[in-house]
Order: C-alpha cells, then sequence, then structure tokens
C-alpha cells in the first residue's frame, strides 16, 4: 500500500521481548484493540486459542498477519502478569501511519490526565491536543502528565497551539546572528486562542487559530527521553525552564534549531538550522533537558504494568515519597 493509504490492522504496535514475550507497546486511538479494551503494556499470550510461547520473535509475524487475513481475531491477553483478559477483534482499513503520529489521552487515576503526543508532523495535533486535555478536565483531571517521549517534533505551528494550553503570552523567541528575528506567543481573545510568530517590527510572520482553547493551570508533569528533541525538547524545556511543569526522564540532547527545508532540482531536500530558539528573557535551550526526576522505561517491566517514567510522575504530583506502582 502507498504511504498514508489505509490498511487492514487491529490499531496496536507490538514488539517481541526476551522474557517477555509478544508485547503491546502502543494502542493507537479509534481502532479494533481501542474498542476491545486492548491496554499498552498487555502480552498477548494466544492467538485463537495457539499459545504464542514457544513462537519466539516470530510471534509479532502471526499477529501482524492475523490483522491482515482473518475477519476476526481471539486474542488471549496478560495483564500485568495478574490477570488473563480474552478480546475479540475485527479487523478493519485505518490509516495507521496517521494514527501512529495522533495524539491520545486517558485518565490515569480519577484525578491525573494522561496525554500523549507522538509528533508534531501532523496537521491539527496542537487543536487535538486543547480538546483531550479539556476532555480530561471535564471528566476530573486535576493534574496531568505530557508524554513526549519518543517525539522528535515537526511544525512549529503545531507546537506553538499546544503551548498555548499551558502558557500565556510570549514563551519563546528565535535568535540570529545575534539578534532576535522573532518571538513566538499564544494570544486568547474571548473564546478563541491563536499561535503567532511575530517579527521584531511587529508583523506576524505566521498564525494558526484554535477554538475554544484549553488552558491548563493545574499541576503538570513532562515525560521525555533521549529521542526527545526539536519541537517537543523545546517544549518541555520551556516548561520546565519556566517552573510550569516537571520533566521526568533521561537527559536530551538540545536539537532545538530553527530549520528551513530548500528543494532541489532533483527534488531532494536540504535542511539548513536558521535560528536558535531561546526563552523570552534570554536564556539558552541548547544544552537540553536536565529532568527534575530520572527514570527510564523498561519494556518488561510494561509488560508487568508498570512505566516508571509515568509513575514516578505520578509520586511527583502526588507527593508520595515512593513511586505508586513499584512491587516488592
Amino acid at each position: 500500500a502507498a504511504q498514508g493509504e489505509p490498511t487492514p490492522s487491529l490499531g496496536m504496535l507490538v514488539r517481541w521481548v526476551a522474557g517477555a514475550g509478544v508485547v503491546v507497546e502502543r494502542v493507537l486511538p479509534g481502532t479494533p484493540a481501542e474498542e476491545a479494551g486492548v491496554r499498552r503494556g498487555d502480552v498477548i499470550v494466544a492467538i485463537a486459542g495457539r499459545p504464542l510461547a514457544e513462537a519466539g520473535a516470530a510471534g509479532v509475524g502471526l499477529v501482524l498477519a492475523a490483522s491482515l487475513s482473518e475477519e476476526r481475531v481471539d486474542l488471549t491477553l496478560s495483564r500485568a502478569g495478574r490477570e488473563t483478559v480474552e478480546v475479540s477483534l475485527e479487523p478493519r482499513y485505518v490509516a495507521q501511519a496517521e494514527l501512529q503520529r495522533t495524539p491520545a489521552a486517558e485518565l490515569l487515576n480519577d484525578a491525573v490526565g494522561y496525554v500523549y503526543v507522538p509528533s508534531f508532523t501532523l496537521a491539527g495535533t496542537g487543536e487535538r491536543v486543547h480538546a483531550l486535555l479539556a476532555d480530561l478536565k471535564a471528566r476530573g483531571a486535576r493534574s496531568f502528565v505530557l508524554d513526549l517521549r519518543g517525539n522528535r517534533g515537526g511544525s512549529l505551528a503545531e507546537l506553538g497551539v499546544l503551548m498555548g494550553a499551558f502558557v500565556d503570552g510570549e514563551w519563546a523567541r528565535a535568535v540570529s546572528r545575534g539578534r532576535v528575528v522573532w518571538t513566538a506567543a499564544f494570544e486568547r481573545r474571548g473564546g478563541s486562542g491563536t499561535a503567532v510568530l511575530r517579527a521584531a517590527d511587529g508583523r506576524v510572520l505566521r498564525s494558526a487559530a484554535v477554538e475554544a482553547p484549553a488552558l491548563v493551570t493545574e499541576p503538570l508533569v513532562v515525560l521525555v527521553d533521549e529521542e526527545t528533541s526539536s519541537a517537543a525538547e523545546v517544549a518541555a524545556a520551556v516548561l520546565q525552564a519556566t517552573g510550569r511543569a516537571q520533566v521526568v526522564g533521561t537527559p536530551t540532547g538540545g536539537n532545538v534549531e530553527v530549520v528551513r527545508s530548500y528543494l532541489l532540482p532533483d527534488r531532494s531536500q536540504v535542511l539548513v538550522a536558521v535560528a536558535n530558539l531561546e526563552l523570552v528573557d534570554g536564556r539558552s535551550l541548547d544544552d537540553g533537558i536536565v529532568p527534575d526526576a530520572s527514570a527510564a522505561l523498561d519494556v518488561k517491566d510494561l509488560a508487568r504494568g508498570f512505566d516508571a517514567p509515568i509513575a514516578e510522575g505520578l509520586r511527583l504530583l502526588s507527593g508520595l515519597p515512593f513511586s505508586p506502582g513499584r512491587w516488592f
């Protein structure tokens, strides 16, 4: 199938992990897996009653093949190593490449909302995050976890819209050859908001509007890892440096340049860094992020129901002296 074209799918990303099995690393929004109640961290132990324990890495291929050829797929799942769950899924055509870049949200408990933003490359990402946050607040969320792990960046416009959910006014500036060339801000008027890039002389260089923008003033934790870069790294760095959020994860590399793309005659592209991003007060973002609390994901732990960075984020939000969910 052509890139972006819908293909038959169950709507989940799986991975063989030695010592754990076929682990569900991600459930895509609006897909058969989500609708059937499959959860991240579930381990697929059987397909149509056929055990996968002896299949090894080939078990992943069996899951994928089932999603392409069967009218119905019956899975046996081990959840958190403590219970067995049976689910039945009907594969259907989905735009999997697009869904892999689509933000998703859930309540981690009755009071903590969780939003995962895998990329800033998909149009409408920022606006979708506002809608997800508003829904979580309506469902009772009083604190939030923003997961930017694995997010390699993307559109500066989508970043600007997302930032408006957490900040008001200017939040960053671009500097080239020692001078400020533009500032980034989120401006609210009435029931709408606009992400704006404004030149030093006041001209609007770019803008993106969102209706009924969310405003999250509640406690916030941002999750990062070594793959968090570009626009995602900027988001986490600004929220941390301004005191708006605590950051949990592993250090990032400091890839925060403004990049311009040039199309060459042979249709290849050259990416050129044209400016550096700084905080409004002039503090550099070049050194990367040192998390307020260190934690790294271990997929074997995930298969037992434990995501260390999320648990550490919950600890910070709750003020507990230990990470919830840790077994002894």
